[in-house]
């Protein structure tokens, strides 16, 4: 695990390996804020029906402001299927491409 200071909070990376599975304890002082057990977990969804929910830490970088940039990296993948609509509003299912893309941010 890797604790994130900013002023009075901390925040508490777990991190197995290089995977980054969430935000454990976050304090702010000693008062513990949120549960540790329950890591705040998060994934995301693109219009072209691509799911980033497994990530890898690449680093934190802290800025002079105070704050802190959490960077990783996710593979995506596929949804079971991506939905469109025509001009008409009649559904239709888009392709897609051969890979399914990587995000960094």
């Amino acid at each position: 695990m890797l604790t994130l200071k900013l002023a009075n909070f901390s925040l508490q990376l777990r991190v197995e390996k290089d995977q980054f599975l969430g935000i454990g304890a976050v304090r702010y002082g000693t008062t513990l804020l949120r549960n540790p057990q329950l890591p705040w977990t998060f994934y995301t969804e693109s219009d072209q029906g691509v799911r980033f929910e497994d990530y890898r830490l690449v680093k934190v970088v802290k800025s002079r402001g105070g704050g802190a940039t959490i960077v990783f990296t996710s593979q995506g993948r596929w949804l079971p299927r991506i939905q469109d609509a025509d001009a008409m509003g009649d559904a239709r299912i888009q392709t897609r491409r051969v890979a399914a893309p990587t995000a960094t941010g």
